[in-house]
């Protein structure tokens, strides 16, 4: 079971990692801004406006994530998408097998509470702590992702680690289910496939005419008696310039 010393150490090295993520990011943008604000010679050091609180605030990327995300405004720029779009939509196109396995899991859990202390040797009692907690992991993150109503698929792509932790141990046949063998070789060839139909349409049939596009646009302007002045795309992703 998880004790109030496993919590502190936890929780420790949550605040520490994240601190040193935050402190990395705000010092590099904090100085480009400096950098931007001094650059012009012919202002003194006393007409040099120092950095406020409020530019500080603003360079902390959870809070300002936060603070932009909360406005629907803002994400109406983007897109909005229903809530349940990550749980019906991305999260099986990210991971297939694996988010199927999760919502088994779900049901699994409602039907029937796992028994944390279920198991006869300690060991067996910390891997059922462990899988709680990833169960916690994923449903929280899932759950707070949700709430914002842009959803995009990369935004998931932090649950992966919580996933493979709970879940891979069905592709190595660690479960108490009946025929685990042919289980865990159904799973590995539908992991396969699903791989494999992803490859062929996001790298290639989807969005594919982009690159192509570009490289023809030489002849088409040369063809042309005046090169064109402008290029517009439509529902196609930005063009690199």
């Amino acid at each position: 079971l998880m004790t109030g010393v496993t919590i502190f150490v936890i929780a420790i090295a949550f605040v520490s990692t994240s601190a040193s993520f935050i402190y990395a990011d705000a010092t590099f943008y904090m100085s480009q801004q400096t950098c931007e604000r001094s650059s012009m010679d012919e202002l003194s050091s006393s007409q040099r406006m120092p950095l406020t609180l409020s530019d500080i605030s603003s360079l902390i990327t959870p809070w300002n994530a936060l603070r932009y995300n909360s406005k629907v405004d803002n994400l109406s720029e983007h897109g909005l998408h229903p809530r349940t779009t990550h749980a019906l939509a991305n999260l099986p196109m990210l991971y297939g097998p694996l988010a199927l396995l999760f919502y088994w899991e779900i049901i699994q859990r409602v039907k029937k509470p796992v028994d944390i202390t279920n198991g006869s040797t300690r060991r067996q009692m910390r891997a059922n702590d462990s899988d709680h907690m990833f169960f916690a992991m994923l449903m929280m993150g899932l759950g707070v992702l949700s709430c914002a109503p842009h959803q995009e698929p990369r935004f998931l792509l932090p649950l992966v680690v919580p996933l493979i932790l709970l879940l891979g141990r069905h592709f190595e046949g660690e479960h108490t289910l009946k025929n685990a063998s042919v289980i865990k070789k159904g799973l590995a060839i539908f992991w396969v496939i699903f791989n494999a139909l992803l490859l062929i349409f996001f790298g290639g049939l989807h969005q594919g005419a982009v690159v192509p596009s570009l490289l023809s646009l030489p002849k088409l302007s040369a063809e042309q008696d005046q090169p064109p002045s402008a290029i517009v795309t439509y529902h196609t992703y930005m063009p690199p310039t």
